[in-house]
């Protein structure tokens, strides 16, 4: 009878050859398989693990540990297997399949057994080391990030900046983002000052400084003109076409393509639809359309088409008629009326 029923594999002579020099028995071969390799696999694992002092017991232990086989030899070059496995048990890699290849590349980058113990006699997980390693921050610095109670990540964002952890520390407690510290340091705005810009949403391009101090930007102003600069200085009859810029469905400016056709009377065609600018999906398109008119120069008539909604819809708005049509902003307040309806649908 041939071992697991392989008879095609028997039958190849490199196979025999292959499987004799690893000097094993039937009974090695046998538990070699039980321990999940392919008949064909044995003969190579037997001959790279045996240098290592690992059979199919230490094989299966390490696979039932959820660890990669591919990465035992080379763990093992490092540290013993028993002390490989409790080093491993508490890794906490997003795989455990991860675990052993993360603790070779830490390994790599010069990090000693008893240094990674200590690491973890510390109350760090094996992950948490890798991550910090994965950074140019000193490992001398470490302990004092961490007492900030940030992610590796996060530290070393600040660390970019050229932030030693005692300077970050103001910055991170007042909840000010890595990425403003530079622009509020050139403003010459403290963490303090800067922490309660950031819970108004005023971030460092929204303030300038003035002789009489900091002044914030009027970031309606801001938005409206430049809506205004794709517009022309006098609008003349035609396809008028421009992005506006609203909070009108919520806190965050959200871009907004539209589209009038104006024969120069007293009426206009419209489109409207989320714009591709603010970096959406075309799969977020939702347009809706209609027609204005404003023959008394003080009401505005309109229809509200918006197909996807199934709404089909219109009525007058008391004192929204438009003045001077060749001015731009003219154009602007129209975008502006045509999405306050849109948010009451």
């Amino acid at each position: 009878m041939v071992p697991g029923g392989f008879e095609p594999l028997w039958r190849n002579v490199s196979f025999l050859r292959e499987l004799a020099a690893t000097g094993m028995d039937p009974e090695d071969f046998e538990r070699w398989r039980a321990a999940g390799l392919d008949a064909a696999a044995v003969p190579r694992w037997a001959t790279s693990l045996r240098t290592v002092n690992v059979g199919p017991d230490g094989f299966t232990k390490w696979k039932s540990a959820g660890l990669d086989p591919r990465d035992l030899a080379e763990v093992l070059a490092h540290v013993d297997f028993e002390a490989a496995l409790g080093l491993l048990s508490n890794w906490a890699a997003k795989r455990p399949i991860s675990s052993a290849g993360e603790m070779l590349e830490v390994f790599r980058r010069g990090v000693t057994v008893e240094q990674l113990k200590s690491f973890l006699a510390l109350g760090l997980r094996g992950h948490d080391v890798f991550l910090w390693h994965s950074n140019a921050i000193p490992i001398g610095d470490w302990y004092s990030w961490m007492a900030l109670g940030v992610t590796p990540e996060v530290a070393f964002d600040y660390y970019k900046k050229g932030l030693s952890a005692e300077d970050a520390g103001p910055w991170i407690r007042a909840h000010v983002d890595a990425y403003d510290v530079t622009g509020f340091m050139k403003l010459g705005v403290g963490p303090a000052q800067a922490g309660d810009y950031v819970r108004r949403r005023v971030w460092p391009d929204l303030l300038v400084r003035t002789e009489d101090g900091i002044e914030e930007i009027d970031v309606e102003e801001l938005k409206t003109r430049e809506d205004l600069a794709r517009l022309p200085e006098v609008v003349k009859p035609g396809r008028i076409e421009f992005i506006r810029q609203s909070t009108a469905a919520g806190d965050d400016y959200v871009p907004y393509d539209f589209s009038f056709r104006w024969d120069g009377g007293s009426g206009a065609d419209w489109y409207m639809d989320i714009s591709s600018a603010g970096g959406l999906s075309p799969a977020s398109s939702s347009p809706s359309m209609g027609t204005l008119s404003w023959i008394d120069g003080y009401s505005l008539s309109y229809t509200y088409d918006w197909p996807e909604m199934g709404i089909h819809d219109g009525g007058v708005l008391r004192g929204e008629a438009p003045g001077d049509l060749s001015d731009p902003r003219e154009w602007i307040r129209l975008a502006d009326v045509l999405l306050e309806l849109t948010c009451q649908y």
